[in-house]
């Protein structure tokens, strides 16, 4: 940044300051059905520090809820990985996880970036469920995050 004074008799001083401008650790979470990987809008989205919090829900650090897109962003997260639960009426990712925990594990996030994780969910059928459920499993199919791709 240039700050320029000007002075009656047309003398100029000049003054320089760098700033140096730094994001907040984010996280953007798309939340995709898995087989025909359609975003998922309206559904919950809440962060675990542990895999052992994320199985007992306890210790959440945010919940947040995804807009018309499929995606929620959180913002002043710590440079660390996180456990992501998906929940929404008729999807979730429960059966996912008991596939393969990358599918609810995200890498470490690198601090002051805009991080991104994809959330594969199933369809579960349960049209009209008015809370999470774990045991709300659909039939394991041996799926693997490694072998997923998004089209």
């Amino acid at each position: 940044m240039i700050l320029t004074a000007y002075s009656k008799s047309g003398s100029i001083d000049k003054s320089y300051l760098d700033i140096e401008i730094i994001s907040p650790t984010m996280l953007e979470i798309e939340v995709l059905e898995y087989y025909d990987q359609y975003p998922v809008s309206g559904a919950s989205v809440i962060l675990y520090p542990t895999e052992k919090d994320w199985d007992n829900e306890t210790n959440a650090i945010v919940e947040g809820f995804t807009n018309a897109s499929g995606k929620v962003v959180f913002t002043n997260l710590q440079p660390r990985v996180y456990f992501v639960d998906v929940w929404h009426s008729t999807h979730n990712n429960y059966t996912l996880r008991d596939e393969d925990t990358g599918f609810i594990r995200t890498d470490q996030l690198e601090k002051n970036q805009l991080n991104k994780f994809i959330a594969w969910v199933d369809y579960t059928g349960t049209k009209g469920a008015t809370a999470r459920d774990r045991k709300q499993l659909v039939p394991l199919k041996s799926r693997t995050v490694s072998a997923t791709v998004k089209k």
